[in-house]
């Protein structure tokens, strides 16, 4: 049985790969509040667990 490449992207934050990411810019609504969440590398990828850091990080 041959082996499949699967490309999987880096998360920009903790630059480990992962299956499960965003691309970014984001747009993040906490309560009343809205942020945008811009990319500052070339790579646009955030992981779901470091963007819920960053998440918990606003409230």
């Amino acid at each position: 049985m041959e082996e499949e490449n699967i490309n999987v992207p880096t998360c920009s934050v903790c630059n480990e790969p992962c299956m499960w990411t965003l691309k970014m810019p984001l747009t993040i609504t906490h309560f009343d509040k809205t942020y945008i969440r811009e990319v500052h590398t070339d790579n646009a990828h955030i992981c779901i667990e470091c963007l819920e850091k960053e998440v918990q990080a606003i409230g």
